[in-house]
């Protein structure tokens, strides 16, 4: 399979209420994927947020550094497009 293609995308999506354990709030859940010969974007929702995580090798992958605001830039288009409205402070980075 990974001789077909050149980049993983996966989304979870996680709880949409806020999660205790052992009584103490948890404030953000991050999810990664290692092993892989090519990039892997990972997108989990939690409590009402997402967290996006890029691992990768950058040594096998010639600007690797460059995915992450491709991909950001890609996902302000999106929203854009669709009308979904951006924090000021996203939407100033891209």
């Amino acid at each position: 399979m990974a001789s077909r293609h050149s980049l993983t995308y996966t989304s979870v999506p996680g709880p949409d209420q806020q999660v205790y354990v052992a009584g103490k709030s948890v404030s953000m859940c991050r999810s990664a994927v290692l092993g892989h010969l090519h990039p892997i974007f990972t997108v989990l929702s939690y409590n009402g947020n997402i967290s996006v995580t890029l691992v990768g090798d950058p040594e096998a992958i010639p600007d690797l550094h460059l995915l992450p605001t491709f991909f950001g830039k890609g996902l302000v288009a999106l929203a854009n497009e669709f009308n979904v409205k951006i924090p000021l402070s996203v939407n100033q980075l891209w």
